[in-house]
């Protein structure tokens, strides 16, 4: 079972999942654990370069922001990692970087 190597924001979700931002040396990654135990999902870790900034909204959408790579990713319970910030038209997977994350 993957652990968090170097946490940084965690959050519980709506179902209690608990979701951690991992900033180790090597890969950087945002985590869910499940409630009732069990191993690790990835959920978000390519383009990211310091994730720091863990929400999770009332519809259930995790927000997660990276400062280094300047962006902002949304993410749906049942849906990809898309960019909340950066230029119009990137996605989460192309790295996504914009200046102030705002549309």
């Amino acid at each position: 079972m993957a652990s968090a190597v170097m946490p940084d924001d965690l959050v519980f979700d709506g179902r209690g999942d608990l979701l951690v931002t991992d900033v180790r040396h090597t890969r950087h990654d945002l985590r869910r654990w499940p409630a009732g135990g069990g191993p690790s999902t990835v959920l978000a870790g390519a383009g990211l370069i310091e994730p720091q900034g863990l929400v999770v909204d009332p519809t259930g959408r995790i927000y997660v922001s990276d400062d280094r790579a300047r962006l902002i990713l949304r993410l749906t319970d049942c849906g990809p990692a898309r960019s909340a910030g950066g230029p119009r038209g990137a996605s989460a997977g192309s790295a996504a970087r914009g200046s102030t994350g705002r549309r």
